[in-house]
């Protein structure tokens, strides 16, 4: 039987958070502040009163349910309560593999490449489409395996096309065959509504004359009529050798998809199960001698039986608790699974394992997940904000200084380190979670977490608590079907509306009445997500959800204001209006939510100003933007002064004339990592005012992001540059003309940026120099030797600064350099020059011992443009052989590529664009090219037909 006693403790709550709210108003007076304590306090008596009838009839029940238990020997159990796994969701995985982490599976990637048959036979085939269906139980790596085939280079030679598309349980012909033409290009399905045009479209563009490699992934249709219809579109497309790559659970499908055997993907043998399992639990070399421990990792692993998905599971959870006592308890355990589990029960049971040993917080954490549909990109911030909403998270670390969110933070990354959840690379940095991951949160979860879709519009009204909504379309009759399960559902205290990761709003939104309905009906809601959902006008019965601690209406483009009414949501820790591109301002009453933590502002664009008072939100953890106005019911910068608890990142806009920033107090914000200053452009301002106004960010300790942009200064303050950067922006200034006073011989004892990861330098049309002593012109090679170098710097942006000529050097690039309209002394330098080796400590620095750098040898894209002196590219390019991108483009004078480009024996992509005089018809230019893959040649009047050399270059 559960007790719900929130709801009582969140009434009291609120009731004095109500009090408060009313005595921090900045205008009341102190006799006004005497009426409200005495007002109160009936209303306070009276509802303690009810409170403690209710209390009384609580425990009354307590007592009888534990007479009961000593009654009838009843045993406490932690397990969840029963429940079946749902219907699969839509789920969205990529081609995207990192070959590295996959162990064992060098046989099957060969023989899937030979039934490809990529060799010379296969050009001239008469068979139009074959279907290779991969079979194998879930965990297994089908879906991995796929990926390796599909990213190998000969595979990459071989087909004119590859394709990606998940296509789970609910195999639909049209959401298939859009996702084809989409693969090519995300803009040409839209507008085609018919299925006449979207076949119009595959067959004729996508399709038409091009050898495909089709990669079908999580397939469980059953029904030959489905898959005829999709093969009937994808056959006969005027190319014999197309290939389907199908990966399926399910043997039936391989027999109604494809003529031949299915290739039967089996479990890892003992020795790659032990391979990848040691890589991982065995954090020490030192554990790989210890025979006993040793021992047991051998035994846990035999108990896994070869999965890939079980092994990785077990061994994250081992790595995090390393003591012998702990391997040995979770052996016992293991062992306990029954040896007649088999195939997907089996690898669940062995999850829920590793489930059972998270610590409690973490469990309702991870259930909570099982909100999001398969394979959907999970926002950390947004996960962490829901967890704290619900109350999941209560207690931090000994550390009485460590806000809750610090707790949250490790949460997550538990649940990352025990691999229930990966770091999905491929789609924006985001996480993951594996289907059968997945279906353990829904199993764990039970009955107080639902989903309702197209396919399922009922929920448990009694034991649901949390709500996700996901939706394909809102039909009139299936949104009333929903909102009829919704209102009968009256405790529920999440709903959440996941979205796809971009703006694109389908056919999800809501009439305007929903939202209102469903703003009136909750009062127990802690936690809603509105992302995304185009809602335009934000209902002022949202104050009725006195109990609501996360609001996320980020990415709803058309949201311009919010009702006055949102500054009653008293408990209010977290409201995200992130990339909200039309929102214009806020409530006055913000500065009332005494309970904020986190304002997230990023990307409203058209935000004019924020209201003032918000120098009282004490505990704001996050204020992502602080957007500045004259109006003297704006915020000021003097707001920020007692805000010390700020983390993350904040960007000022409008600083002016006047604004003295010291008043931010910006010394004693020790958690702040990136600082983001704009000055506004339309008020004029001479550069002692802008260098005083900068003078306030002397010292922020832990700043390691920070972005200039509008300064008018000539010269940055003296005590610039931070130590701990990592990214340096400085943009649209024109005034600028050194970025630092302090001498070369100064800068080079004390390592200039020796943090620094990223350099940006973008339309500082006066800039000359790092440094105003080395301000010469005519340094010669003894002065190079005297030029520090940023030690640590990968990737480096200088676009739009003609006269910059004397800045640190950069030889250890490892990802990009970019250089637009700039000078290219600054790259003579650095390919030039004799380093000092930066191992070196500043006593051997000071020495004549120098080492030769092959600078620039581990730089991977290369952007060049607008360079008017340049006519060959010259041999001293020789180092860039790491590099596999480059773009040339507005080179006016330059005539050919040689000599520099045969050493360039790494490339893969070449853009050459607006390069008048540039002649391409040297075969030595494209011999040495044996990696290209992808040429892309534009406004080249030179250039009147493909150039012969071309045949040289085989894997484009």
């Amino acid at each position: 039987m559960a007790l719900n006693l929130e709801p009582i403790i969140a009434e009291e709550e609120f009731l004095d958070l109500q009090s408060k709210s009313q005595l921090t108003k900045p205008y009341i007076s102190r006799s006004s502040r005497l009426v409200c304590n005495l007002l109160s306090l009936p209303k306070g008596l009276v509802f303690r009163h009810k409170v403690a009838h209710r209390i009384k009839a609580i425990r009354r029940r307590l007592a009888k349910i534990g007479e009961d238990k000593n009654h009838f020997d009843l045993q406490h159990s932690n397990d969840s309560e029963e429940s079946t796994v749902p219907n699969r969701s839509e789920r969205e995985t990529h081609s995207y593999v990192n070959e590295e982490e996959v162990t064992g599976r060098e046989k099957e990637k060969k023989e899937i490449l030979e039934l490809l048959s990529l060799g010379a036979e296969s050009e001239t085939s008469h068979e139009d489409l074959s279907v290779i269906p991969i079979v194998g139980i879930g965990g297994l790596g089908k879906t991995t395996l796929a990926k390796q085939v599909y990213n190998d280079p000969r595979v990459i030679k071989h087909f004119e096309l590859r394709i990606w598309v998940y296509v789970s349980e609910d195999f639909n012909v049209r959401s298939i065959v859009e996702k084809i033409i989409k693969s090519e290009d995300q803009t040409l399905a839209q507008g085609l509504h018919e299925m006449q045009q979207l076949q119009r479209k595959l067959r004729e563009e996508i399709l038409n004359g091009k050898r495909y490699l089709l990669v079908l992934d999580d397939v469980w249709n059953e029904d030959p009529m489905k898959w005829g219809e999709l093969e009937t579109l994808l056959r006969n497309n005027g190319k014999g050798g197309n290939k389907i790559l199908l990966t399926t659970r399910n043997e039936d499908v391989s027999k109604i998809t494809s003529r031949m055997e299915p290739y039967c993907l089996h479990s890892l043998d003992g020795d790659n199960s032990w391979d990848l399992f040691k890589r991982i639990a065995f954090v020490q070399v030192e554990d790989l001698i210890d025979n006993h421990k040793v021992s047991i990792g051998r035994e846990i692993v035999k108990k896994c039986h070869g999965i890939p998905l079980a092994i990785k599971s077990v061994a994250s959870l081992l790595r995090a608790n390393p003591e012998i006592d702990h391997w040995l308890s979770f052996k016992d355990k293991l062992s306990s699974i029954s040896e007649d589990s088999q195939g997907h029960g089996h690898i669940l049971q062995t999850l829920r394992l590793s489930y059972e040993f998270l610590p409690s917080a973490t469990k309702r954490c991870f259930a909570f997940l099982s909100l999001y549909p398969k394979g959907y990109e999970i926002d950390k911030i947004m996960s962490i904000d829901h967890w704290l909403a619900q109350g999941f998270i209560t207690s931090t670390s000994n550390s009485s200084h460590e806000p809750i969110e610090e707790a949250a933070l490790r949460c997550f990354e538990g649940l990352v380190s025990r691999s229930f959840l990966e770091y999905d690379q491929g789609y924006h940095g985001q996480y993951k979670m594996h289907d059968l991951v997945h279906d353990l949160a829904v199993w764990v979860g039970g009955k107080r977490y639902a989903i309702l879709s197209n396919d399922e519009a009922t929920i448990d009204e009694r034991s649901t608590r949390y709500v996700s909504l996901q939706l394909n379309n809102l039909r009139p009759s299936f949104t009333s079907q929903i909102r009829s399960s919704l209102v009968q559902a009256k405790m529920i205290q999440s709903i959440i509306i996941p979205t796809e990761s971009n703006f694109a709003i389908v056919d999800r939104r809501f009439e305007p009445s929903f939202y209102k309905e469903m703003l009136s009906k909750f009062k127990f809601l802690r936690s809603l997500d509105l992302h995304n959902s185009g809602i335009e006008i934000v209902p002022e019965s949202i104050a009725k959800l006195k109990h609501l601690r996360t609001l996320d209406l980020s990415r709803n483009v058309e949201l311009k204001t919010l009702p006055d009414s949102i500054s009653k949501l008293l408990n209010l820790q977290s409201l995200n209006l992130s990339s909200c591109f039309s929102l214009e301002e806020l409530p006055r009453g913000v500065s009332q939510l005494v309970n904020l933590r986190n304002l997230r502002l990023d990307y409203c664009h058209c935000l004019t100003h924020l209201p003032s008072g918000l120098g009282q939100l004490s505990n704001l953890q996050t204020l992502s933007r602080l957007v500045l106005s004259e109006d003297s019911q704006s915020a000021k910068v003097e707001d920020l002064r007692n805000l010390n608890s700020l983390r993350g990142g904040l960007e000022i806009r409008n600083l002016k004339h006047g604004m003295d920033i010291e008043v931010a107090n910006f010394g004693e914000k020790r958690y702040l990592q990136s600082l983001s200053l704009f000055w506004g452009h339309d008020v004029a301002m001479d550069a002692i005012g802008h260098e005083r106004t900068l003078r306030g960010t002397q010292y922020i300790p832990s700043l390691k992001d920070f972005t200039l942009n509008g300064y008018g200064g000539v010269c940055l303050s003296s005590w610039f540059p931070f130590t701990k950067l990592v990214l340096l922006k400085l943009e649209m200034m024109p005034a600028l003309e050194y970025v630092t006073g302090s001498s070369c011989e100064r800068s080079r004892q004390s390592m200039i940026m020796p943090s620094l990861k990223e350099l940006r330098l973008t339309n500082l049309p006066n800039l000359k120099g790092w440094w105003r002593e080395m301000d010469k012109g005519n340094e010669d090679d003894s002065d190079l030797f005297m030029l520090p170098c940023f030690p640590q710097l990968g990737s480096l942006y200088i676009c739009h600064c003609p006269r910059l000529t004397c800045m640190p050097l950069f030889p250890f690039l490892d990802w990009e350099l970019q250089l637009r309209n700039t000078s290219w002394k600054l790259l003579l330098k650095t390919i030039k020059q004799k380093q000092i080796n930066p191992q070196m400590d500043e006593m051997s620095a000071s020495s004549s011992t120098s080492t030769f750098c092959a600078s620039l040898s581990k730089v991977q894209r290369v952007i060049l443009s607008k360079n008017d002196d340049l006519e060959f590219f010259p041999d001293y390019l020789r180092n860039l052989t790491s590099m596999w991108y480059l773009k040339i483009e507005e080179f006016p004078r330059l005539k050919s590529l040689s000599p520099g480009v045969q050493y360039f024996v790494s490339l893969i992509e070449l853009h050459i664009g607006s390069c008048e005089m540039v002649d391409l018809c040297d075969d030595s230019v494209w011999q040495s090219l044996r990696r290209l893959t992808h040429l892309s040649l534009r406004e080249l009047p030179q250039l009147v037909d493909l150039p012969d050399g071309l045949q040289h270059v085989t894997t484009l």
